[in-house]
């Protein structure tokens, strides 16, 4: 079988057009018993409001089993990289 990546492709920064990510999935031996699920949020439109960005989910081992961006239904105002890394 193909060797899969190890990590999900980068985002680049605001205003810098780009075509939508790829979602990065596992093999299915990656999956494990216990798995846990991160969410990171950035604030979107005039209110602020908070709004998914990215997901990954980590097998028990901490290998990473899925990962992906998430496009907000409004333009991002604030992508809170201190706390979410984005």
């Amino acid at each position: 079988a193909a060797e899969r990546p190890t990590a999900p492709a980068t985002v680049a920064f605001a205003g810098v057009p780009q075509a939508p990510l790829k979602p990065f999935a596992a093999e299915e031996d990656a999956l494990t018993n216990h798995l846990a699920l991160d969410c990171e949020m950035v604030s979107v439109g005039t209110s602020g409001s908070s709004a998914l960005a990215q997901v990954v989910v980590v097998n028990f081992d901490e290998k990473i089993v899925y990962a992906a961006y998430v496009r907000p239904p409004e333009p991002i105002t604030d992508y809170r990289t201190h706390v979410s890394g984005i």
